[in-house]
């Protein structure tokens, strides 16, 4: 399809971050210079750069794990380690960051393409937020199956060949990743921000025509005062849409938000039709080619040509599939007549901030790390501005106090799974 546009419309506008901007034929170039069939790390802020990149490893034979570029320390050595990649691909930033890990291999950065012959064919596509199985653990998709995925999303979003979509999403996320692709699969044009910045988010969105984002996001728009919007319609994904946030964009905007929802192993589920704005709550309609059950507690069960191959921990693989093929989402859900889900909880445990996941059990492990610590656990704890918290419950067996504690944790990890408080108690909750 990339190809596709580059003769049709080459001189269209494909991807913008702000300081850089691709066409689809430059689109179109730029990606056959990371086609690769080596195992292939990828990690790097969102950019037409790294667009590019993401769309050549996509269309080739290669093995890519798409690693959040805020990963640090242990987050990103184990990893790096756990994939064992032939190439890593990374940009300034990521690199500055983890220079120690990364001492003694051959680092290639954005921008430069990688060397070697252009391959064809399709390979796989790895990330890390396993989290039906609550840890860090490689989910392992077809690349194939992440273009159908876009495919079906586009056509769920109605999206035409003159939209600019302004994804705000991580590249590395599922939010990010299928959303860009299914904007350059209709050939419309894709906005993207490497950094958030309240003023640059602004004029983006008012010369978009869809805007991608976590709640967060439309919390953030709001406090900038930003006025009434062009745009078609916003959608929300990540996390829990509060209603107030909702509320109060769609008042200043003038622009309605609907709902997205997805997972890692799954990657984008369902959606919720423009002609059914009104409905506040749902995340929507299966996407074209989804099926979806409830199980007698309520979990959303999932069957779609786009759901993860494999785990890499084989028997956590059989724990998460039903014999018929259905994927056990972790997530509870209620449909009403018309076939429309709601969230109604999870079963999984994962804590969601700013639509980033966070998996207590990775905190917990760390904790118990500490020489005072006997016993942990991590839990989320309500936050209006960014969701949920981690939290520690901590019974001791050593004198320790909590700001060693955070500062044991935090050094270890990116900045959205940090510990935001420690209670120290007699039992654990």
């Amino acid at each position: 399809m990339i190809e596709f546009w580059a003769k049709a419309q080459g001189d269209k506008l494909a991807v913008d971050d702000g300081s850089k901007k691709l066409t689809y034929r430059e689109l179109a170039h730029r990606a056959s210079l990371y086609r690769t069939a080596a195992r292939a790390l990828f990690s790097a802020r969102s950019s037409a750069e790294a667009l590019a990149a993401v769309v050549g490893l996509l269309t080739s034979p290669s093995t890519v794990a798409l690693i959040d570029p805020l990963s640090v320390s242990e987050d990103f050595a184990f990893q790096l380690a756990d994939f064992s990649p032939d190439v890593v691909l990374i940009d300034d930033e990521v690199w500055e960051r983890n220079r120690e890990s990364l001492a003694g291999r051959t680092v290639n950065m954005l921008g430069s393409g990688l060397a070697g012959p252009r391959p064809g064919g399709l390979g796989e596509a790895v990330m890390y937020y396993a989290g039906v199985a609550g840890r860090t653990m490689q989910v392992i998709h077809g690349s194939e199956s992440v273009w159908r995925c876009a495919q079906s999303l586009a056509a769920a979003m109605q999206l035409r060949n003159d939209d600019v979509v302004f994804v705000t999403a991580p590249l590395t996320h599922v939010l990010g990743l299928v959303t860009s692709l299914a904007a350059l699969w209709v050939g419309a044009a894709v906005v993207l921000m490497p950094r958030f910045e309240a003023s640059e988010a602004v004029k983006a969105a008012r010369r978009a025509t869809v805007i991608v984002g976590v709640p967060t996001l439309y919390a953030e728009l709001v406090k900038t005062g930003i006025g009434r919007l062009d745009a078609r319609y916003a959608v929300s994904g990540g996390a829990y849409l509060p209603p107030d946030v909702q509320r109060m964009f769609e008042e200043a905007a003038g622009v309605p938000i609907v709902q997205v929802y997805g997972l890692t192993e799954g990657l984008v589920v369902s959606f919720q039709p423009p002609q059914l704005k009104e409905v506040k709550g749902t995340v929507g309609l299966p996407l074209p080619w989804v099926e979806v059950k409830l199980a007698e507690d309520g979990e959303l069960l999932v069957r779609s040509p786009w759901n993860m191959r494999r785990y890499g921990d084989e028997a956590e693989t059989r724990r998460v599939f039903t014999p018929d093929g259905f994927l056990k989402t972790g997530d509870l859900f209620k449909v009403d007549e018309r076939g429309l889900l709601y969230f109604a909880g999870v079963k999984k445990r994962m804590i969601k901030y700013k639509g980033y996941p966070v998996f207590p059990r990775d905190l917990e492990l760390i904790l118990l790390r500490h020489p005072a610590v006997e016993r942990a656990v991590v839990k989320g704890e309500p936050d209006p501005e960014v969701g949920e918290i981690p939290v520690a419950y901590v019974v001791k067996r050593g004198e320790v106090t909590e700001d060693e504690l955070l500062s044991f944790v935090n050094s270890k990890v990116a900045f959205y799974k940090k510990l935001r408080k420690v209670y120290f108690v007699e039992e654990l909750p």
